[in-house]
């Protein structure tokens, strides 16, 4: 089902020149739903007041993370381009570098462990269980683009004990911006149906029509 806004808001937006006719095209959830939890990740840190080092927002634990995840990073990496070449689905080009997208990979880390991890933590705490019930909640949101289910169980519990012990966005920025786009260069077409890649929230969304 789709959910239509209301004609006379797309009316008001092109009359005030912030909208074309011709621009109006089909919004995702997640163009709204991810700043909606970056900003709640901040105000949580916010109340919480943990210190920047505590939050992974400053330089503090880089090279400790980087050690912690370089291992499961490169594993990641043999799995997908080893599932690729069985595949015969492995088409890395140019494009890979546009989309190594650290800006909305630490977007996402910022929504994940400053807001949902740190929910969690006073009821689980700081180990394997919680990361496992993130990395379950999240896989379970991707339903049903197994392409995006298998990429959020290869990296999300590795990034949650990773900032379990160092926190470091960063570092988990890095981590899942390679993951990705190597995700998206790697996986055959029945496997990754949507050209989405990374932490997303809905597959079907927003459509806007005239």
């Amino acid at each position: 089902s789709f959910i239509q806004f209301p004609q006379t808001w797309l009316d008001a937006l092109v009359l005030l020149k912030l909208l074309k006719p011709g621009d109006l095209k089909p919004l995702r959830w997640d163009y709204f739903v991810v700043p909606l939890l970056v900003v709640c990740a901040l105000r949580v840190a916010w109340k919480s007041r943990p210190s920047l080092a505590e939050s992974g927002l400053t330089g503090a634990n880089f090279l400790g993370a980087i050690k912690l995840l370089s291992l499961p990073t490169l594993l990641g990496a043999i799995f997908l381009l080893g599932f690729g070449a069985y595949c015969h689905s492995i088409d890395i080009t140019p494009r890979f570098w546009k989309r190594f997208l650290l800006n909305s990979a630490i977007f996402q880390q910022m929504a994940v462990q400053l807001f949902f991890h740190r929910q969690l933590t006073p009821w689980f705490g700081a180990g394997h269980k919680t990361a496992w019930i993130l990395t379950i909640f999240f896989a379970a949101l991707h339903v049903p683009n197994p392409g995006l289910m298998l990429g959020t169980l290869i990296g999300m519990y590795f990034w949650t004990r990773c900032y379990q012990r160092q926190p470091n966005l960063y570092a988990l920025a890095i981590s899942q911006a390679l993951l990705s786009a190597l995700l998206m260069h790697t996986m055959p077409k029945w496997m990754l149906p949507s050209v989405s890649v990374g932490l997303r929230f809905v597959e079907k969304v927003w459509l806007i029509s005239p």
